[in-house]
C-alpha cells in the first residue's frame, strides 16, 4: 500500500517521445512532472515497457519509470520492513505507542487531580516546583502532556503528539539531572 511518504529507488528507466528507452536514475529537473500512475510490473524493464503507450509520449513528454522503496513508512530500508510479515514489529510499535500515551495521560491528570503522592525535592529543586504552581505554569504542563498523549492513544496524527510530548521530555530530563548533584547520580 502507498502512502504520501513513499519514496522512489535512485534506480529507474526513462521513455522519451521516440519510445527509446534509456537507463538512468531519473529525468532532469528543469522538466515538470505532471501527474504519475502506479503500475505493477515484475520487472523495471516491464514497465518501461508499459510505459512506451503511455499518451504523453505523443505530444513529445517523457515518462520516469521508477520503483518505490518497499518497508516502513519514511521509507528508510535500513529498518526492515513493517508491512510484510512483520506482526511482531507492529504489535510493538503500537504497544509503544499506547504505553507512552497512558504514562502522559496518567501523570498529566495527576497534575490536576493529585492522585498519586509526590515526593518532596530538596533544594533549588523545590524551589523551582514551587515557582512552577506558584505561578500556576504548572497548567500548561499537564495540559500539554494530556493534549500530547490524546492522538498517541487514539491513533491519530501520532507526529503532532509526539512533537507536543518532546519538549516535555526534554524538561523533565533536564530538570532531573539539574536537580541532583552529581554525585548522587547512580549509574
Amino acid at each position: 500500500m502507498l502512502n504520501a511518504s513513499t519514496a522512489l529507488k535512485t534506480e529507474g528507466r526513462i521513455v522519451n517521445s521516440k519510445k527509446v528507452v534509456i537507463h538512468g536514475p531519473f529525468v532532469e529537473a528543469r522538466n515538470v512532472v505532471r501527474g504519475y500512475v502506479n503500475v505493477e510490473a515484475d520487472t523495471l524493464d516491464t514497465a518501461a515497457e508499459l510505459a512506451k503507450g503511455c499518451p504523453v509520449l505523443l505530444h513529445g513528454g517523457v515518462v520516469e519509470v521508477r520503483p518505490f522503496w518497499e518497508g516502513v513508512p519514511g521509507n528508510l530500508p535500513l529498518f526492515g520492513n513493517v508491512n510484510e510479515g512483520g506482526k511482531a514489529m507492529n504489535y510493538i510499535v503500537a504497544l509503544s505507542r499506547i504505553l507512552l500515551g497512558l504514562i502522559f495521560v496518567v501523570f498529566g491528570l495527576n497534575g490536576f487531580l493529585h492522585f498519586i503522592p509526590t515526593a518532596q525535592f530538596p533544594g533549588v529543586a523545590e524551589q523551582f516546583i514551587g515557582a512552577i504552581f506558584a505561578s500556576h505554569f504548572y497548567i500548561v504542563v499537564f495540559l500539554k502532556q494530556i493534549v500530547g498523549s490524546l492522538p498517541l492513544l487514539a491513533n491519530r496524527y501520532v507526529p503532532f503528539g509526539l512533537l507536543v510530548l518532546g519538549p516535555v521530555l526534554v524538561n523533565i530530563l533536564s530538570f532531573h539531572i539539574s536537580s541532583q548533584p552529581i554525585s548522587r547520580w547512580h549509574f
